[in-house]
């Protein structure tokens, strides 16, 4: 049986309780879980803004599937962030 008439939303909430974050499943994750982990990492991109790309998906992947931990979303945003540093700095050195 649903929660609600909107089976999205019921998707939603499944997606969000089997989360991980450390190995333990989590319900929504938070920004301080974004922010400790980044900081962990020394990732160069702030917390605020990756946490709310994948809030605005609605914790789906690029896939279509949902995400499996807070880790991994970390980490495959950092390379797509990475790339595109390395992108932009070979733009901006072979216009001198």
């Amino acid at each position: 049986m649903l929660l609600s008439q909107n089976p999205s939303v019921e998707y939603y909430y499944l997606i969000v309780y089997y989360m991980l974050y450390k190995g333990k499943e989590i319900g929504e994750p938070t920004l301080k879980m974004f922010e400790e982990y980044i900081s962990r990492q020394k990732y160069g991109f702030q917390p605020q803004i990756a946490f709310d790309h994948f809030k605005k998906k609605g914790w789906i992947g690029s896939r279509g599937e949902p995400l499996s931990s807070v880790e991994a979303a970390l980490n495959g945003y950092n390379g797509v962030y990475l790339m595109r540093v390395r992108r932009d700095s070979l733009y901006c050195n072979s216009l001198f």
